[in-house]
């Protein structure tokens, strides 16, 4: 017989470099299932932000003149909209990555509801698990 490793989404964790925090597994794979354009979105925002700040550099490394009417100074004032973009859509990330890590704890917390009895004391307590039926 041969027998499957056992993988632990909700223990294992990896640090995720477009939101900057450690985020488990689990929390990953549901996460880029519902979103898979945001991390594209998020790398083309930073490389056309890096990309105008340092145009004028990379131009003359590459003995590009600029144009003449252009001044050195407006091709790296363009990268400031992608900044922007690359900030809000990597703080909107963050967000959704701890909403998700959230539901999760949450979802693992158990929920005791005391029963009373007929003379109105608490006779025991009842647990409701996670899918709603009581142990």
């Amino acid at each position: 017989l041969v027998e499957l490793a056992f993988y632990d989404f909700t223990t294992k964790k990896s640090f995720d470099l477009l939101s900057l925090t450690s985020i488990s597994d689990r929390t990953r794979l549901q996460y880029s299932s519902t979103n898979q354009s945001e991390p594209l979105r998020i790398y083309l925002y930073l490389t056309l932000t890096f990309l105008l700040l340092f145009s004028p550099s990379l131009l003359l490394s590459l003995s590009i003149p600029l144009p003449p009417l252009l001044p050195s100074y407006i091709l790296p004032l363009t990268s400031l909209p992608f900044s922007y973009l690359f900030y809000n859509e990597a703080r909107s990330r963050r967000r959704q990555l701890t909403r998700i890590t959230l539901e999760e704890n949450i979802s693992q917390l158990p929920l005791s509801i005391p029963v009373l009895g007929e003379s109105g004391r608490v006779v025991k307590v009842g647990e409701i698990s996670k899918d709603g039926y009581r142990a």
